[in-house]
């Protein structure tokens, strides 16, 4: 998992994919929207899921998308159930990501979890 930027309001959309071969990283597709403090998960066929973080206002989002690097797009998938942003992201292995804890825009600790199913 690969958390970005957590703190202060910069967000962003662009994206960026590195290729082990060249050591170098190039332009992808970008979000569809800005954010920081996200984490992306890559998922066991390859492509990304991307959770959660702020928005330029400093509130949690439940947004997610997933990069299929194949196709070097984003697309939408299912929404997080409750935003969020400081939370903990696991791969299980039967392909399922589990999403916990973290804080909403109240500021108050989230004591849930939420199961994404590819």
């Amino acid at each position: 998992m690969i958390e970005g930027p957590s703190q202060g309001s910069n967000v962003t959309s662009t994206a960026e994919v590195y290729d082990p071969k060249t050591g170098k990283f190039g332009n992808t597709a970008s979000m569809p929207d800005g954010q920081n403090g996200h984490i992306a998960t890559p998922l066991q066929d390859g492509r990304v899921l991307v959770t959660g973080g702020h928005d330029g206002s400093g509130n949690s989002v439940g947004s997610a998308e997933v990069f299929d690097p194949a196709a070097g797009a984003f697309g939408p998938t299912g929404a997080m159930a409750t935003p969020r942003s400081g939370y903990t992201v696991t791969l299980l292995s039967d392909g399922r990501v589990l999403v916990a804890g973290g804080m909403g825009n109240d500021f108050k600790a989230r004591a849930s979890a939420e199961l994404y199913r590819p």
